[in-house]
């Protein structure tokens, strides 16, 4: 039964009821009865008013990141947020899907080649949203139609967002929302877009154990102590089972060269990243100082310094939350800077552990991890990760090409998304959920910051944050929560008091950063290719120097092609 309906039944009946009082009341009462009648008569134009309010009435299916699934019976937040959307006109059923996260691109695709895709979903990549568009898969628009629905979002991020900050990527975020000169989406807005998204983690019982005071700062220093953490028995059991690192220090050792590739990629699911140097645009995966890292990684292998399982996984999380490195937490290798400083929060930032800490002191109750600075590569650059841009494509939201046909729908959607970027009510409720019992206030009246009650996964069970995607992409475009969630927030001046220390920061900004036409033809087979040669060289089955004929090749195979039309982009820009 709709909410209309409903009303509707109930006045039908209050009116029956004053109309059986009338016919059994005398002429003494007429004054009365007048009166009340006029009365209902009043609150039927009223609700028929309200109710000629409803601008759009239906269900949306939402499937966003998530930490863990969503509690239906213990959903506090859905209620809540369909009736601050019903003042606006919009009695909207908010439905949330479930796609666990580690797998969510492979569930997506079977939904989607099933039919059975939810309206708002994400894309997880700037190659993968344009395969979905190339297929169909998703909705596109003009920008005159987004312009008209979202009034709000549109101003505020052509002013640059939160005070401005952002004004120089106004740009970059309509070159991400763009395909053949249709939106697709509402660009993420990454305010930490360009702070490093990884730390380098170090096991702190075993610098200890081992005697190791100074951390290391250079590249020399940093494989010196790798083979400690291999050779003089760091967890103190008597065996030799311990490695120095695995998959994503082995990115940071390429990073330490100017040459950071997404190597090794299982899935393929990353980008292939391009650098300007000196004003020519050259590919991460064919820089030339790859070889030189490849030969310090050829002979950590030999000498049992890189766990060997990094060969069969290509990966450091083996199930559960993506962030979360298992070699690392069970004390397996030393080193990992597979996650962020946020996931490794220790609980004084905020009340509450971050994600992997949790799980880090779940096994390790007495032993503690270490932020360390990146290695230092020869040049003298602090190389770290990939940086990326203020702008992003991966949570936020695409929709399902059905709304192509039904565009009604597809303006409720994004006109919700515009009533959360100027509520600022609805926003703080669908982001952070209510205060007391998800989130207390924390910092200074001034200058207050919010933090969470719960750990991501019990937020997500109680609804919270669990609609992503039509509350905001992924967050709601409004600058006064986004003050309270990043600029005010107390884990991110944490993420920004690390990151000041010398060689906390590093990384690369690339310089072509939007996915260009050829990249979702060549992308699969060149990184197949670059992830089957580097592990054959680190392996030893190659040589060094076979990196040359790898590079020559990897340009036949379409790498010259995709080096091409990243600089034709680059150059446009200038």
């Amino acid at each position: 039964m709709t909410k209309r309906l409903a009303k509707s039944i109930s006045l039908f009946l209050a009116l029956f009821m004053v109309l059986s009082l009338l016919a059994g009341c005398g002429a003494s009462k007429k004054t009365e009865v007048e009166t009340t009648t006029k009365a209902e008569a009043t609150t039927t134009a009223a609700v028929t008013t309200e109710e000629d309010k409803i601008k759009w009435s239906g269900k949306i299916t939402v499937a966003p990141y998530m930490f863990g699934p969503l509690d239906e019976g213990n959903n506090v937040i859905k209620p809540l947020l369909q009736e601050g959307l019903l003042k606006y006109g919009y009695d909207v059923d908010l439905v949330n899907v479930y796609i666990e996260n580690s797998d969510y691109e492979n569930l997506l695709n079977v939904r989607i080649a099933a039919n059975d895709a939810p309206d708002v979903f994400e894309p997880k990549s700037t190659s993968t949203m344009r395969k979905y568009y190339d297929q169909g898969s998703i909705a596109s628009w003009d920008k005159a139609f987004y312009e008209k629905n979202c009034p709000t979002i549109n101003a505020f991020i052509n002013n640059g967002c939160v005070d401005g900050r952002l004004k120089n990527y106004v740009d970059m975020f309509w070159d991400f929302a763009l395909i053949d000169g249709k939106m697709v989406t509402i660009p993420k807005v990454a305010e930490a877009g360009t702070m490093l998204p990884k730390v380098m983690l170090l096991r702190g019982d075993w610098l200890k154990n081992l005697g190791v005071t100074d951390l290391p700062y250079t590249l020399d220093d940093f494989i010196t102590l790798m083979y400690k953490f291999r050779n003089d028995d760091p967890d103190k059991n008597g065996k030799k089972d311990t490695y120095g690192f695995s998959t994503s220090a082995i990115r940071a050792i390429f990073g330490a060269f100017y040459g950071y590739t997404s190597f090794p990629d299982p899935k393929a699911e990353n980008s292939i990243y391009f650098y300007d140097l000196d004003g020519k645009i050259v590919c991460g995966d064919v820089m030339a100082t790859n070889k030189e890292a490849l030969a310090i990684l050829q002979k950590c292998y030999k000498d049992g310094i890189i766990d060997p399982e990094f060969v069969a996984q290509l990966g450091e999380n083996t199930g559960g939350y993506w962030a979360l490195s298992q070699p690392f937490i069970n004390g397996r290798i030393g080193a990992s800077c597979h996650a962020g400083i946020d996931h490794y929060r220790l609980p004084e930032v905020t009340g509450v552990d971050g994600p992997c800490a949790k799980e880090y002191f779940a096994v390790n109750k007495n032993y503690d991890f270490v932020y360390a600075p990146w290695p230092k590569g020869p040049k003298g650059n602090y190389g770290g990760w990939s940086l990326g841009p203020a702008c992003g494509i991966g949570e936020n939201a695409v929709y399902n090409a059905a709304l192509n046909k039904d565009t009604d729908k597809l303006a409720a959607i994004l006109n919700i998304m515009d009533i959360f970027a100027k509520d600022d009510e609805l926003a703080l409720l669908g982001a952070s959920g209510i205060k007391g019992t998800h989130f207390d206030y924390t910092g200074t009246s001034d200058k207050p910051g919010i933090k969470a009650l719960m750990d991501n996964e019990k937020l997500n069970a109680a609804g919270v944050a669990a609609y992503r995607g039509i509350i905001g992409g992924p967050s709601p475009y409004n600058d006064n929560l986004i003050r309270l969630t990043y600029y005010n927030s107390p884990s991110i001046a944490n993420m920004f008091k690390i990151q000041a220390q010398e060689g906390y920061k590093g990384g690369y900004n690339r310089d072509v950063y939007d996915t260009t036409a050829s990249v979702s033809t060549y992308k699969q087979e060149l990184i197949a290719y670059r992830d089957e040669t580097f592990i054959k060289i680190i392996k030893g089955e190659l040589s060094v120097d076979a990196y040359d004929a790898y590079v020559t090749e990897y340009l036949k195979r379409g790498g010259k092609i995709l080096t091409d039309e990243a600089q034709a982009w680059f150059d446009e820009r200038k």
